[in-house]
């Protein structure tokens, strides 16, 4: 079994930024923000992570080079320059530089083309940002006049010329620690839970087996789900009485309590004008034992300054646009969304299967997708630079203890993340994230009764979604707010009234796939209506009942009242 990590709910610490290679780009539109800043406590003499924030000087307390992933350095003068190191020989020789750095003096020099920015990533997409402004350090909005730092020099001089650049880092992140099989930008992680050093891409699976031992003493142990049984299950339509359109589906065993919630802007905390309707679908049985659910899109705006300002509060809005949240990979997503259901407990990450090389492709066609969508974002304006872009992926299998209860847990998310700087043409420096999750499968149950209900969550998996036409009405919701909000104008419609009127204009279908369509083996049948409905390739028969059910097994005996299906 694979050496297992545990984090406390009670501190989850969250992702404090990143660095993103340069290999796939999306635009985001973005409003300038004005400068404030506060002054530092340090005094004169004092060394350079004295003056960082208490999360760098934290960093620096514990620094081990075997736990950082990559030292990035961007200069940033007439031309940009990106290029990283993940020889932790080196990386330790880049913070001993910085350790031998004495601070002096507040300067008000300034310079408008000679920026020198150091990245210390981690695996769970966290990052500490050292940065400095015609060789002055700058932190907490002011710059300082240092002593000490030639060293560090002539190791980013020496970066600059024998370092990966940005077209080669994300090959670099890969092969580091990797299968020589992995080919693609997208990164195969071992098991975030060895401590392998990865940009913190979570491992898809379709069936994950449980390799812990079923240590549930407080009751009988389930058994194994009858392989020549006959499941139904039920399609449920799910309807917003906000507008009385029908925005998502549901499908689950036919005995499962189906229950939703459709949050508008205002209702939540994670609601917002980029994401002003969200759909959240649980489907459990009647004891409880069994429990699902379904999150639809929502999403995120983390900006640096904005941070080092002290003005970056989780999930308050961004400019009233946004919620704040710092950038997660699917993984760290994963851990955040866990710790957020289950509070008040530990939690141990029991297993995160990889990513086969084919799914790897997929991701980096996505992240290519994104670029090709937005390159006339890109193109116009003259003041952003897109940094990156990463798609990521994750299924992680966690345990914990409810009521003297050993459960299980599985959350399947994906996250795509947005990296882009202000071009000098701006007038100032700043790195932001625009950052989403498509969607999020949750399933819990006691340990005991896990394995047996995995089949179940894969075809709840696979069927649950929001219409085709929720994505593109929300969507269109969601840029014409953005857009009242940034020229200060009203529309003469509300915003139930604007989704309504969208929703009307596209077809009620379900097309859209998930990542979940690229990693669980399944077959596709059509159903009386015209409409599909997917299930795990482990049945040989399929039948749709006169009640609109579905009826899945092994054996050849059709339940009453049927007409088999047969696989597209």
């Amino acid at each position: 079994m694979k050496r297992k990590r545990v984090f406390s709910t009670c501190g989850c610490v969250l992702a404090m930024g990143m660095a993103i290679s340069a290999v796939s780009v999306q635009a985001a539109v973005y409003s300038s923000i004005q400068s404030s800043v506060t002054k530092p406590q340090a005094q004169a003499g004092d060394g350079l992570f004295d003056y960082c924030s208490d999360e760098v000087k934290e960093f620096a307390k514990n620094f081990n080079k075997d736990e950082v992933f990559s030292l990035a350095y961007r200069q940033d003068g007439e031309t940009r320059i990106d290029v990283a190191t993940f020889d932790a020989d080196e990386i330790q020789a880049f913070f001993d530089a910085m350790s031998s750095i004495k601070v002096k003096n507040v300067t008000t020099e300034r310079s408008s083309d000679c920026d020198d920015i150091f990245y210390f990533t981690f695996a769970d997409a966290s990052a500490y940002r050292i940065s400095f402004n015609g060789h002055h350090l700058e932190a907490n909005g002011l710059c300082y006049e240092i002593s000490g730092d030639e060293e560090l020099w002539k190791l980013a001089n020496a970066l600059l010329k024998n370092g990966d650049d940005e077209n080669d880092q994300i090959d670099n992140l890969e092969t580091k620690n990797q299968d020589d099989t992995d080919k693609s930008g997208v990164i195969n992680s071992k098991n975030g839970n060895e401590g392998v050093k990865n940009p913190g891409i979570g491992g898809i699976v379709g069936n994950i087996g449980n390799d812990a031992k079923n240590n549930n003493t407080n009751g009988d142990a389930a058994d194994f789900a009858d392989p020549d049984a006959v499941v139904s299950y039920t399609l449920t339509s799910i309807v917003d009485q906000e507008t009385n359109e029908t925005v998502a589906r549901c499908y689950a065993p036919s005995d499962y309590t189906i229950e939703h919630q459709i949050m508008w802007w205002g209702d939540g905390k994670w609601q917002s004008p980029a994401s002003p309707v969200q759909v959240q679908i649980q489907a459990s049985d009647s004891n409880m034992m069994y429990q699902m659910a379904y999150m639809s899109d929502v999403q995120y705006m983390y900006d640096e300054m904005y941070a080092q300002q002290g003005l970056y509060e989780e999930g308050a809005l961004f400019y009233n646009t946004y919620p704040q949240l710092t950038p997660m990979y699917a993984s760290g997503y994963a851990d955040f969304i866990i710790s957020s259901l289950v509070t008040d407990t530990d939690i141990t990450i029991e297993a995160e299967e990889e990513v086969t090389a084919e799914q790897e492709d997929i991701l980096t066609e996505l992240a290519q997708q994104c670029y090709d969508e937005q390159q006339t974002a890109v193109q116009s304006g003259g003041l952003v630079v897109i940094d990156g872009v990463a798609c990521t992926a994750s299924d992680r299998t966690y345990s914990f203890m409810l009521d003297g209860i050993d459960y299980r847990a599985k959350v399947v998310t994906m996250t795509k993340i947005i990296q882009f700087s202000m071009t000098q043409a701006a007038g100032y420096s700043d790195t932001y994230y625009v950052w989403n999750a498509p969607y999020t499968y949750i399933y819990m149950t006691p340990t005991a009764a896990f394995e047996k209900g995995l089949n179940d969550f894969n075809l709840f998996m696979l069927n649950t979604k929001v219409s085709d036409g929720f994505i593109i009405a929300s969507s269109n919701l969601s840029t014409q707010l953005i857009a009242q909000i940034s020229n200060g104008t009203q529309s003469t419609q509300t915003p139930g009234d604007y989704f309504k009127s969208e929703m009307e204009k596209q077809p009620d279908t379900y097309d859209t796939e998930s990542f979940c369509d690229y990693i669980l083996s399944q077959n596709a049948y059509e159903t009386s209506d015209g409409s599909t409905i997917k299930l795990p390739n482990i049945y040989d028969y399929v039948y749709e009942g006169d009640d609109g059910k579905i009826y899945a097994g092994n054996t050849a005996d059709q339940p009453a009242g049927s007409t088999r299906l047969y696989a597209k």
